[in-house]
């Protein structure tokens, strides 16, 4: 499901879209997300692309660190999530 006109994502809309059942999530038009928001769309199984994302918390990094399917974000946010998952497997 392409949805990259959305400027912005409550955190209920992020929950209904995590359940979504499609191959993917284009949501390139958001700039930000709630840690809130994070940890719902960490949820869905398929592809997501947040690759319009300018700000992303440390706590939403690691919720979407637990992210099953691909991320498609900025590469700076990719390293931190590829930090938070190497510290992840060293514990």
């Amino acid at each position: 499901m392409s949805l990259d006109g959305l400027p912005s994502l409550s955190d209920a809309a992020a929950a209904s879209l995590a359940k979504h059942g499609g191959e993917y999530l284009g949501l390139y038009g958001l700039t930000s997300l709630s840690d809130a928001a994070a940890a719902a769309l960490a949820k869905h199984e398929g592809y997501l692309f947040l690759k319009g994302l300018t700000s992303l918390s440390d706590a939403a990094a690691k919720k979407l660190a637990y992210h099953k399917g691909k991320l498609y974000l900025p590469d700076k946010f990719l390293k931190k999530i590829k930090q938070i998952r190497e510290g992840q497997g060293k514990a």
